[in-house]
């Protein structure tokens, strides 16, 4: 009865093992083709209309289709690009509207301590 036991055991440990590298297989396919999907780009002229409401000396978060994301402000808006001074860099970068993925506004740090301060009432809620 021991033999069996442990033989029922083996299968089912055997069986867990399979389930399990069947769904990491299913999860790495699936990402797969949404990673390899170009970004997709937006307007050039939405993109200006939104550098114009925020307007200069916001602080931003831009995405751009090459290259990587900048924080920075707005230093200056021009008719095909803007520009904007990058956090702990002395140079100014120009950008062209048509290189944007995404543009939006950074939260300041009362954003910041507030995303902190439910974090810590959700913890504090959840630990009772």
């Amino acid at each position: 009865m021991a033999n069996k036991l442990r033989s029922a055991n083996m299968v089912s440990a055997d069986f867990r093992s399979a389930i399990a590298m069947s769904l990491v297989c299913v999860m790495l396919l699936t990402a797969v083709p949404g990673l390899a999907r170009p970004p997709k780009a937006i307007d050039p002229a939405a993109v200006k209309v939104k550098v114009e409401k925020l307007g200069v000396g916001e602080h931003v978060m831009v995405k751009r289709t090459e290259g990587p994301s900048l924080h920075g402000r707005i230093t200056g808006i021009e008719e095909n690009a803007f520009t904007i001074h990058p956090d702990n860099t002395s140079a100014e970068v120009l950008i062209a509207y048509d290189q944007v993925l995404k543009i939006r506004k950074n939260p300041g740090p009362i954003g910041w301590m507030l995303v902190g301060a439910i974090l810590v009432i959700v913890i504090i809620v959840a630990a009772r």
